[in-house]
């Protein structure tokens, strides 16, 4: 069976500075020596991902997103770094990728919850931007939880759950969401957090897609590793009934509590966090 990577942009940044002969850092070096050991005729690179976050960090044209794609193949191909593997030139074009594709980066009625969610982002940031004493964290994650009540978004949302664990004092939260940060935009936020829910989209469409394929994820970025710890498997999806659209779908994301307890540190205030998740959640998380 053959495996498709499915690049980031971060990973096609690197094969571009690879191309232009720019000096690497040794993390990048790193993925690149990653990368060739995957340099096989079994194997399949795709920019598909790196497509989805866009190229501008804004909402994107049609045309914008067109380019996007293009370049983006080009870039792939033009490296010349892969000299066994193919590189994916017909999935990206796919008409059911494709429209996945634009409606990740395009204001569109498929999307109803964008301007709910970098709202949410908005506010949860002017209210947990900056430090919060230990005992008044229990009272704002259930402000926080009203809000996202108020947009039926479930707690177990990466943008409900990991500004919750941002408000206790996760720094890997805290650099995922760049909540304080001085130059902050919300979309920024938002494309880092649905970037990894579209990714969970992608690897279902190739799994239902009956192709004879395994689609695998490589990504550069410690945000979407981060929420890829905190969410534990499988994640499933489910189109819902009621809508034909392609990127109307039902995610099952079920929080990897063993991994969540290291994300806190302190005694009381893990002991807090602890306490404040079981009456949000209705079940009980260990505190190490």
């Amino acid at each position: 069976m053959k495996k498709i990577y499915l690049l980031d942009r971060n990973i096609i940044s690197i094969l571009d500075r690879f191309h232009e002969g720019k000096e690497l850092r040794v993390d990048q070096v790193n993925i690149l020596s990653y990368l060739r050991s995957l340099d096989r005729k079994t194997n399949i690179f795709s920019p598909i991902l790196a497509i989805m976050e866009g190229q501008s960090g804004r909402l994107e044209t049609e045309s914008e997103i067109e380019k996007t794609i293009l370049d983006d193949i080009s870039k792939l191909s033009e490296a010349k770094f892969f000299k066994q593997a193919s590189i994916d030139r017909s999935f990206c074009q796919h008409v059911i990728l494709k429209s996945l594709l634009v409606e990740s980066l395009k204001t569109s009625a498929r999307d109803l919850k964008r301007d709910s969610h970098i709202a949410l982002l908005e506010y949860y940031n002017l209210i947990i931007g900056g430090k919060i004493k230990t005992e008044r964290r229990k009272k704002i994650a259930f402000e926080m939880k009203e809000k996202a009540d108020k947009l039926n978004l479930h707690l177990e949302h990466p943008t409900f759950f990991a500004s919750l664990l941002c408000l206790f004092g996760s720094d890997n939260a805290r650099r995922l969401l760049k909540f304080g940060a001085k130059d902050f935009n919300p979309y920024n936020s938002y494309s880092d957090i649905k970037y990894f829910l579209d990714s969970i989209r992608v690897k279902d469409l190739f799994y239902r897609s009956n192709l004879d394929l395994v689609a695998k994820i490589i990504s550069h970025d410690k945000g979407i590793a981060f929420l890829e710890r905190l969410y534990s498997g499988p994640l499933s999806t489910a189109h819902r009934p009621s809508a034909p659209l392609v990127n109307d779908f039902i995610i099952n994301l079920t929080i990897n509590v063993k991994e969540v307890s290291y994300e806190i540190t302190g005694k009381e205030n893990r002991n807090n966090f602890c306490k404040t998740f079981s009456e949000l959640y209705g079940k009980n998380i260990e505190c190490l």
